[in-house]
């Protein structure tokens, strides 16, 4: 279960450099199967590596999640942002990136030794999508008190081919082509959008639940 790797503590200053140092970006393949991710160091400017192949089938669900992981990246870097978040909300998105990324590095080391198979699955990565489009958090409580209100639905048994698409935030957003799906809404296109409130910006309907 994804919520048992959820990190109880906020990372270092260090661990957090480290994770910062990267970027992961999904780019085309001429193989009508299959899609690369490359591999970026943020600091050296330059990619670190080979190209990780993986299967079409995680083409969409992967820049979904590479949107958001870079999202908060960006909410956590208040230099960049110019928005200066409460500690609780700052410790929860350090927790949310280091965890996103350990994510990311089980489904791509996994992925590297499986060049070609177009049938690779990552057990790991398809549990964080069944948590994500049904519970919403990926927190050990949180989905604990979610399994305890659905005792029907037993998350680890559950596969995201019968979920349906789940990239549609539910106040309304399209996660993939960061734009509103209601109309009569402001909505920024800086670098990284601040999804707007009623209100001026608010990281909120950004965050998890």
């Amino acid at each position: 279960m994804t919520d048992l790797f959820f990190p109880s503590e906020a990372p270092s200053a260090t661990e957090m450099r480290l994770i910062l140092s990267t970027r992961y970006y999904p780019i085309e393949s001429p193989r009508d199967d299959f899609f690369d991710i490359r591999v970026y160091g943020r600091e050296v400017g330059a990619t670190t590596g080979e190209n990780i192949t993986l299967p079409k089938y995680y083409w969409d669900h992967l820049r979904r999640f590479l949107w958001r992981h870079d999202l908060y990246m960006h909410l956590y870097d208040e230099a960049f942002t110019g928005v200066r978040l409460p500690p609780n909300l700052r410790s929860l998105i350090k927790r949310y990136i280091q965890y996103m990324d350990a994510v990311a590095e089980g489904l791509l080391t996994t992925a590297g030794n499986r060049k070609g198979d177009v049938n690779y699955r990552s057990y790991l990565f398809n549990m964080y999508l069944v948590v994500d489009s049904l519970v919403g958090r990926h927190e050990y409580d949180v989905v604990s008190r979610w399994a305890m209100e659905h005792p029907d639905i037993i998350l680890e048994c559950t596969n995201i081919d019968d979920i349906g698409e789940c990239h549609v935030l539910r106040n309304g957003y399209d996660m993939l082509n960061l734009v509103p799906l209601q109309t009569g809404k402001t909505f920024m296109r800086p670098r990284i959008a601040l999804i707007p409130s009623g209100q001026g910006l608010s990281t909120r309907s950004a965050l998890p639940r």
